[in-house]
């Protein structure tokens, strides 16, 4: 199979589009790590309630994703001199199956974390299906939450 070089215009945009995905994976990724954050605050505070949402886990989840594609991209802005060797493919699908076993973990952490919130805390779900993520310790306090506030 031939592959056809690469154009002048199509070599220019690498280094932009590497850039771009930079960016692009630091942004996500702080966004990953402050999500959860505020979700979860409430629940070591000893409120009356507060909102959780277990998707927020399962993205963080996704945050070692992230940091080896950032890590992936940097190393491939500097052109290569030589074929790479069988142990950095190694190296590689062993970081890859880290990466995996890790997202893995986060999730079956999450669903963890729902389990000890409904046998281990005194936090009921509200029965509203709009307050589904809120947790309460008495039903009566679904009925002073209204748009994410209380009255």
């Amino acid at each position: 199979m031939n592959i056809k070089p690469l154009s002048c215009f199509q070599k220019s945009l690498l280094p932009a589009a590497r850039i771009f995905c930079i960016l692009f994976c630091s942004a996500f990724t702080f966004f990953i790590l402050w999500l959860p954050y505020d979700d979860l605050l409430f629940v070591f505070t000893n409120s009356e309630y507060f909102w959780f949402d277990g998707r927020s886990i399962a993205l963080a989840s996704t945050f070692p994703l992230f940091i080896f594609l950032i890590a992936y991209i940097l190393i491939t802005i500097f052109p290569e001199t030589k074929k790479p060797s069988k142990k950095s493919h190694q190296r590689v699908g062993i970081f890859t199956m880290v990466i995996f076993l890790l997202f893995i973990t986060i999730n079956a952490t999450s669903l963890l974390f729902y389990l000890y919130l409904a046998i281990f805390t005194p936090y009921k779900n509200c029965e509203d299906p709009k307050l589904k993520h809120y947790f309460v310790t008495d039903y009566a306090i679904c009925k002073t939450i209204v748009n994410n506030e209380f009255n």
